[in-house]
């Protein structure tokens, strides 16, 4: 664990991370920025709604987006991965 919001995949070299607005996670774009600068992906998972938000504030930096839903079943939905 990178951080209580993050993990990194070894096998993947990938650090997924989880953010509740895309405000919070633009605070951390200079540290996306030297991860990837290392060859690991960046992964950032967000509510639904904040998807189209953080496409326009990561557009052209290559991370993948995953946008997550919970409909009130106790069911947590997941779509993406879309590249920014």
């Amino acid at each position: 664990m990178v951080t209580p919001t993050a993990v990194y995949l070894h096998e993947r070299k990938l650090v997924e991370w989880v953010f509740e607005s895309t405000k919070t996670a633009a605070d951390f774009a200079d540290t996306f920025k030297q991860i990837r600068k290392r060859g690991i992906d960046v992964a950032i998972v967000l509510p639904m709604p904040e998807l189209g938000r953080a496409h326009e504030e990561f557009w052209g930096t290559g991370l993948s987006l995953y946008g997550w839903i919970d409909r009130g079943d106790n069911v947590i939905r997941f779509t993406g991965p879309e590249v920014a």
